[in-house]
């Protein structure tokens, strides 16, 4: 899927921010890998990649009974719009955790609203 300026998808960076939750010497990366609504790639907000909030809110949701399910996703989607202003939160419904080694470089894909992290060290380019 191409955006409003014409760019594909997916964006690249290392890991260096200090609002996440790291355990074990990995970050939280926030992504949606469900068909139908992405996350960071419909809102575009870096925060909200590694939010420790949400984080915490999609373990809770994790762990807890199905019918908790809708309520924890509406705390996120409240928490962010609050926080990060007017986005398309969408994805927050899908929402999965990435244990990501610090330091690792990696993008996020999305295709028809289900997004994937790929990392540069399992990445194949080929050559022509």
């Amino acid at each position: 899927m191409r955006d409003h300026l014409g760019f594909n998808d997916q964006i690249s960076f290392t890991i260096t921010k200090e609002k996440e939750i790291i355990r074990d010497g990995r970050v939280a990366i926030l992504y949606a890998p469900d068909f139908g609504s992405g996350w960071f790639t419909w809102h575009r907000v870096l925060e909200l990649l590694r939010d420790p909030e949400v984080v915490h809110l999609v373990e809770c949701r994790e762990k807890g009974a199905e019918e908790e399910r809708a309520y924890f996703t509406e705390k996120i989607i409240r928490y962010c719009e609050s926080t990060y202003g007017g986005h398309n939160y969408h994805g927050a419904d899908d929402l999965m955790i990435e244990w990501v080694e610090l330091g690792d470089k990696f993008r996020i894909t999305e295709y028809d609203g289900a997004e994937t992290i790929e990392y540069l060290t399992q990445t194949v380019w080929m050559e022509g």
